[in-house]
């Protein structure tokens, strides 16, 4: 819903639409720090337990996810804000951002699905590096500050969620550089 309200605020130029999305993604803050004060809680449950020794891979593999997902969280929020701040500003996006927005809120539920199933993250990793690649792409048409941040949220939003599926900063490197 949050990246769907900014795509659509840039679509259509509605800076209150934007500011919805912004108390959206702040609203979703507790969330957040509920998942990470759970994920602090296992780790010391599996440090401790030794009956739980053996699943202390598994457990710093969901961490390292919680962690990746809360900074997704933030990216969306940031978003938001500076979409906000593009609209309340006049400031004319560029043409096709709200395309490489809307292309970022598929690969995420794609993402949803493949996590919630154990899924191997084929499908979400292409789409999240394609959303990156359209948003980079629009970086010549209309560069402001705001836009330049909104871009490169697509981009921190796609590398936090390809951290989260399991690829490495090299890899997330390698695959996002579109120079």
């Amino acid at each position: 819903a949050i990246l769907g309200r900014t795509a659509e605020a840039l679509r259509s130029g509605d800076p209150a639409l934007a500011d919805r999305a912004l108390a959206d993604a702040r609203s979703m803050q507790p969330q957040a720090d509920v998942m990470m004060s759970t994920a602090a809680n296992v780790t010391e449950i599996a440090r401790m337990s030794p009956m739980r020794w053996k699943q202390r891979g598994q457990v710093e593999t969901y961490v390292s996810t919680v962690r990746d997902l809360d900074n997704a969280v933030r990216d969306a929020r940031v978003m938001a804000r500076r979409t906000s701040t593009l609209l309340r500003h006049g400031e004319t996006p560029p043409p096709d951002l709200h395309l490489a927005i809307d292309a970022l809120s598929r690969a995420i539920g794609i993402f949803a699905d493949d996590l919630s199933q154990q899924d191997d993250f084929d499908e979400a990793r292409q789409e999240l590096i394609e959303a990156a690649r359209m948003a980079t792409a629009t970086l010549p048409e209309a560069m402001t500050l705001n836009s330049a941040s909104i871009t490169a949220q697509v981009r921190s939003l796609a590398a936090d969620l390809l951290l989260a599926s399991g690829y490495t900063r090299d890899e997330i490197d390698e695959r996002l550089d579109f120079d």
